[in-house]
């Protein structure tokens, strides 16, 4: 998964240096270094409930176009919606909302990237039942909107 990230992010800069592109890529690289620090909390001394944060990134993964809260994903972890969330942050550095967000509009980036989907069929696909809310959603991370982005020369 390292890799896969740190490639991800050299293919995104690769097509380019502009701005939409060096946030992307910015955003992998939070990705990819928030997750080195979580396998690195691995080799520490753990308690049971860090070895289920691992299945909840392959879960959020997963389920980036489904509606997921942090009741669902604490549950899955086996641990109170406040306790999870603690612990989710410690190992990130950010919100389980806030990361699957980040996910979300990575994911964003690569359809609008390489297909020719419409913004709502994106939308839907990455999780959101409205377009006008993924475009908000979508601007507040990344500065541009979907068209924006779309249309930016990437490489």
């Amino acid at each position: 998964a390292v890799m896969d990230l740190f490639r991800e992010m050299r293919r995104a800069l690769l097509r380019g240096h502009t701005t939409p592109i060096l946030r992307y890529a910015a955003d992998c690289l939070a990705h990819l270094l928030s997750f080195m620090v979580y396998r690195r909390s691995l080799s520490l001394p753990r308690r049971a409930s860090d070895l289920h944060l691992e299945r909840i990134f392959e879960h959020m993964q997963a389920g980036l176009d489904r509606r997921l809260s942090v009741e669902d994903l604490a549950a899955e972890a086996g641990m109170s919606p406040s306790h999870f969330t603690r612990r989710f942050r410690s190992k990130t550095g950010f919100s389980p909302m806030e990361y699957l967000i980040r996910l979300r509009v990575q994911k964003a980036c690569e359809y609008l990237d390489t297909t020719n989907r419409s913004i709502g069929e994106i939308a839907g696909q990455v999780g959101y039942d409205d377009p006008y809310y993924f475009s908000r959603v979508f601007r507040k991370t990344t500065g541009l909107a979907p068209r924006e982005y779309r249309k930016e020369p990437k490489g």
